[in-house]
């Protein structure tokens, strides 16, 4: 669906744990085809997502390809909990 995100990745790095969090909107993706699957291949879930960040800082700070995604504005609520438990976000 549509809206607002919220993009976190929680990283255990040099002995410590950090949090790579951004909000970004999402958009309903174009029709696109996984590479590998023959044709017709089947429509996996996705999203398009305009991030908040230039896409060259998120890509420098982003550990893996699986980040969890929530809807709405969950920054400030997250952020709070690290803060909390003396978690870095980045």
């Amino acid at each position: 669906r549509d809206g607002e995100l919220t993009l976190a990745r929680l990283i255990y790095t040099n002995g410590k744990y950090v949090m790579h969090l951004l909000r970004g909107e999402a958009k309903q993706p174009p029709k696109w085809e996984e590479c590998g699957w023959d044709a017709p291949a089947p429509q996996l879930p996705s999203l398009e997502v305009k991030l908040s960040c230039p896409v060259r800082e998120f890509a420098d700070k982003v550990a893996n390809q699986h980040i969890i995604v929530s809807y709405g504005d969950n920054y400030d609520t997250i952020k709070s909990l690290c803060d909390i438990l003396g978690i870095e976000v980045i």
